[in-house]
């Protein structure tokens, strides 16, 4: 990690970002949303999940640029008179964190086992690569829809709603370990052979030490670009899962139950409650995979 943070501060990376108008607006949004997400409390404006401040007098009131519309509620109000611009930075807060952290654990399971495998070679690599083979062979979205489904088919419901979002994470992340270990396979089994990881055997240094602290840093890279157009994926699986109804349950409603509560009043009229949170999915995903393809462009520069 400080190898790569040296190389970025000596490169022309950040040169080329200020020149690259997408990739900037794309680290703006990102960052707009990051913060919204991390402080919700401090950005929206109203809060949400306070029964005191809803007022049933403002249900399904429109837009503020409507006929009946309020600059208090800029994007409307829902059904319960909750202001939808402060539902969707809460459900923002949710979506970001089932999928970064769905995604942290994707990259740690997926680059311990590509080490391991790229490196050891041998049963130890055919058990884990036949492992990502078999994974591959089923959509990621079913494979979380399975695992959600057993462990609430163990614990029971009422489990499953109070540590959902732990499922979730627990599901979309073991979905997607399979890039990361057939990369940083590769990424290993190359560095595996050069001068400075034979030299380090012979001199004695444990392989935990060959592993994190020489070949590691060499094949991180990819790692980083692949983590953002897999954090892409997470967002969009979270929200399908949602919007289905076996993800995350109103009671912390992000962005795919914000649409899927919205969806069943669209043919009512009042299509600002899934339009507005599914323009803010599709504007964060666009912006994630802007900013990764720019990422992975300059990174290959370094």
């Amino acid at each position: 990690m400080i190898s790569l943070t040296w190389r970025l501060g000596q490169s022309d990376v950040l040169h080329d970002l200020t020149h690259r108008p997408v990739a900037l607006v794309s680290l703006t949004i990102l960052l707009v949303y990051g913060v919204s997400a991390a402080i919700p409390g401090l950005v929206a404006p109203h809060a949400v999940f306070d029964l005191a401040t809803l007022d049933f007098a403002d249900a399904f009131r429109p837009p503020a640029w409507l006929p009946g519309g309020t600059w208090a509620f800029p994007f409307g109000a829902d059904d319960q008179g909750r202001d939808i611009l402060s539902a969707i930075i809460y459900g923002l807060h949710i979506s970001l964190f089932v999928s970064v952290a769905s995604v942290l654990m994707s990259l740690a399971i997926g680059m311990t086992a590509g080490l391991l495998a790229g490196y050891f070679g041998g049963l130890i690599d055919a058990v884990i690569m036949r492992a990502a083979d078999v994974q591959l062979t089923f959509p990621a979205m079913l494979i979380a829809i399975l695992i959600d489904g057993v462990i609430r088919a163990a614990f029971g419901d009422a489990v499953h709603e109070q540590f959902a979002v732990w499922i979730m994470i627990f599901a979309i992340g073991l979905s997607g370990w399979v890039q990361y270990a057939r990369t940083v396979r590769s990424a290993t089994m190359v560095e595996a052979g050069k001068d400075y990881v034979q030299a380090a055997r012979l001199i004695g240094q444990p392989t935990r030490v060959i592993l994190t602290r020489h070949i590691l840093p060499n094949v991180v890279t990819p790692v980083f670009v692949l983590g953002t157009v897999q954090l892409a994926v997470a967002i969009i699986l979270e929200a399908t899962l949602s919007f289905v109804g076996i993800g995350i349950p109103p009671s912390e409603p992000s962005l795919g139950t914000l649409i899927r509560i919205g969806n069943g009043f669209l043919l009512s009229g009042e299509w600002w409650l899934a339009i507005f949170p599914g323009l803010a999915l599709v504007i964060l995903v666009v912006a994630v995979n802007q900013f990764g393809d720019w990422l992975g462009g300059a990174l290959n520069q370094i």
